[in-house]
């Protein structure tokens, strides 16, 4: 039995509403006021139910596991922050750059400089193909 086959059994799906497997969400499929009303109420306790799902998974995580996926995320914490570093003192804000210095591959060397630019440290690549060091970023 799936997890939402699970839920359905709980939480029956009101009248107006059904599940569409290509979008994997809930739809309205009549419009009353009452309809939309159930539609979003079963939509939150859906969504509320994914979370609970998702948390009971997480717990069947053995310790050695948490703590492989803990060094990880530290290790790509780090990195992003000697990335940081690199590009406000060089001010090369390239992929290439990243690779070189850090001697890691063209995906990794993307997923850094991805971050850099949600951070706000350098800017989105432009129409030539560049892009440019923020200066009042920090590391």
């Amino acid at each position: 039995m799936t997890s939402r086959e699970q839920f359905e059994t709980k939480f029956p799906v009101p009248a107006g509403v059904t599940w569409n497997p290509e979008t994997s969400r809930y739809v309205l499929t009549e419009l009353r006021n009452s309809t939309v009303t159930t539609y979003e109420a079963h939509v939150e306790r859906w969504v509320v139910w994914q979370a609970a799902c998702e948390s009971m998974a997480d717990e069947a995580i053995s310790p050695d596991v948490k703590a492989l996926l803990a060094q990880l995320e530290q290790q790509e914490r780090d990195n992003l922050l000697m990335a940081t570093s690199f590009v406000l003192q060089t001010g090369r804000a390239s992929i290439s750059a990243l690779q070189r210095n850090f001697r890691i591959g063209y995906g990794s060397a993307c997923r850094l400089m991805d971050k850099l630019v949600e951070r706000g440290v350098v800017t989105d690549i432009d129409s030539h193909g560049r892009r440019e060091v923020i200066s009042g970023a920090r590391p």
